[in-house]
């Protein structure tokens, strides 16, 4: 799915949230932020005079009975728009579709008594029915603009695989960091694999942790938001197993200053420069191993290899919690020694028999480039 951006195509790293001042535009899209949600045309304006594109959220979905009137008119009023780039449907349609009386989801649908289960499925069905007969309308008007369909992580996958047909963009939202009980993060990989083999033909966006879920009310303690390092690890391992586009929430809900803002930053400025490589194909020849005299690995560490012109990006991403030495393979001499570290000091490899060896400490990532 491509997103053009003055002409050129762009990895899409967006915000739910308007930066607040001048200056928070100029820091926000000078570090990497190319896409915002917007909801009117005052909010594409404003994207638009700050370089970047808008996303806007419309009720794609129908209700039965809904004629779409005020669907088509939305559409209408915002479809020449020059900083438009993408329709989003409504949010979490499947999830909050899941919801029983006491407005709180439970998936094990084998709980469930047989008339709820299938008031459950008719909801289902109903956005189904819906989807398809809003995405008709928003085609007839705008048949170019992609339209986006943001889940939660546990989603019904049946249910979305039946939206599938009528949609371009598929994405979900995943927030593992909580007090005391942060989710491991090595498992967003298996995320990012089941929302791909559920929409293979759709594009994939990864919507990220930008807030605290104590800020929310719905916890206690602390704010607690991501470190730097969750927020690098996140992006970089959504991107290895599939993802083509990273979007932050929250970020409305979190205090400022706040150090997630600084470490947010950081990450984004570390992908400057390098959305060529992320359009370019995986080097199928070079891989990464775990250091054989050392503990096993669980998930082990990912390899990013990818060529763009005559330049090459190699991103380790640990996938454990704990720390491994590890062997790059398949790239040649030359091309190892010329890696340049992105956003930071050292790190460098050691050539062994085994091959070029580095260490990684839990969920760390590393991104070098060829100078």
């Amino acid at each position: 799915m491509v997103v053009p951006l003055n002409g050129h195509r762009i990895f899409p790293l967006g915000a739910y949230e308007h930066p607040r001042t001048e200056d928070e535009w100029r820091q926000w899209t000078a570090a990497g932020i190319n896409i915002v949600c917007c909801h009117n045309r005052e909010e594409l304006d404003a994207a638009h005079a700050h370089g970047v594109l808008g996303w806007a959220p419309v009720p794609v979905i129908l209700a039965d009975g809904d004629d779409g009137s005020a669907l088509a008119a939305k559409v209408d009023a915002l479809k020449d728009h020059p900083a438009l780039a993408v329709w989003e449907a409504q949010d979490e349609a499947i999830w909050n579709a899941s919801r029983k009386d006491d407005n709180n989801v439970r998936m094990s649908f084998w709980k469930h008594p047989p008339e709820k289960l299938a008031e459950i499925e008719e909801r289902f069905s109903a956005v189904v029915r819906g989807l398809e007969r809003g995405t008709r309308i928003v085609r007839e008007r705008d048949p170019y603009r992609p339209i986006w369909l943001n889940e939660a992580v546990n989603s019904d996958q049946e249910t979305l695989a039946r939206c599938v047909p009528y949609l371009d963009i598929v994405g979900f939202d995943w927030y593992p960091v909580r007090r005391n009980a942060t989710v491991p993060m090595g498992l967003l990989g298996k995320q990012i694999e089941r929302f791909a083999r559920t929409a293979p033909r759709c594009g994939l966006w990864f919507v990220q942790q930008a807030f605290c879920w104590s800020q929310l009310k719905l916890a206690e303690g602390p704010p607690l938001l991501p470190t730097e390092e969750q927020t690098r690890f996140m992006a970089w391992d959504a991107i290895l197993h599939g993802a083509t586009g990273i979007m932050w929430w929250g970020s409305a809900y979190a205090d400022r200053p706040h150090p997630f803002f600084d470490g947010w930053m950081t990450v984004l400025r570390e992908f400057n420069g390098l959305h060529p490589f992320l359009f370019a194909g995986q080097m199928p020849h070079v891989w990464a191993e775990t250091y054989y005299r050392q503990h096993d690995p669980i998930l082990g560490v990912g390899v990013l290899a990818r060529r763009a012109g005559s330049r090459t990006l190699v991103v380790l991403i640990n996938q454990d919690q704990y720390a491994h030495e590890t062997v790059l393979k398949g790239l040649d001499e030359a091309v190892v020694m010329r890696l340049r570290r992105v956003g930071g000091e050292g790190g460098g490899f050691a050539q062994t028999r085994e091959g070029f060896i580095t260490p990684l400490e839990g969920y760390e990532v590393r991104i070098y480039v060829t100078d």
